[in-house]
Order: C-alpha cells, then structure tokens, then sequence
C-alpha cells in the first residue's frame, strides 16, 4: 500500500474529503487505497481525483485550504502571495507557472491503522 505522509496533523485531515498539492507525481491513480500518515496518526483513504496543472491554474481557495490557511484567506489576513511563499517554504523553486499534482481522498477508515 502507497504512502502519503504529512508534515504536520493538518485541520484538512478531519474532513471526510480532502486534498493535497505536491510537486511531484505520487504515482497513484483512481480508486487506489493509500494509507495517509501524519507526526501522530494514520488513517486508510481512496484516491477520488488527481490531476497534473500549473499552480496558477488551482484557485487560491483550494490552496489556502490545502495550507490551513483558510480563515486568514477568507478574511484578508493572508493575501496571493502569502500562500505561494508558504508553498516555497514546503516546495522550494515553486513558482505560479510550476507545474503541480492535486489529489483529493475520501476517509476510508476513521481509526487510526
């Protein structure tokens, strides 16, 4: 079973769907089942898209959302270029016109594996 690790227990990981950005293909596909692990847990999900883009192409909700920083998007604490020099801080070199990989999971298991 693939892996998908997470720096940090992220809000997102609550949700019963959630996404990721990364900047490199995970080599996963549809429907696969990938465990998720983070610093202090680790549950089962099911891949339920995927697709391959410019940054400049995912909205910045969805990027915010993905950096837990959506409440200060939302109410103007954190502006554009906040969340790509937070995306740097992860991926370094990362630009708008860099191409990245958004994957979006359903919880497929709620305890922890």
């Amino acid at each position: 079973m693939k892996v998908i690790k997470f720096d940090k227990d992220y809000k997102k990981l609550e949700n019963y769907d959630f996404t990721t950005i990364r900047d490199h293909n995970k080599e996963i596909f549809l429907e696969e089942i990938v465990l998720i692990k983070t610093p202090t847990k680790s549950f089962k999900a099911e891949v339920t898209g995927l697709a391959k883009l410019p940054l400049k192409d995912i909205g910045c909700d969805l990027i915010a959302k993905d950096l837990d920083l959506e409440e200060e998007w939302l109410n103007g604490t954190v502006m554009f270029e906040d969340l790509l020099e937070s995306l740097q801080e992860i991926y370094h070199g990362l630009t708008w016109d860099s191409v990245v990989f958004a994957y979006s999971f359903m919880r497929i298991q709620e305890e922890d594996y």
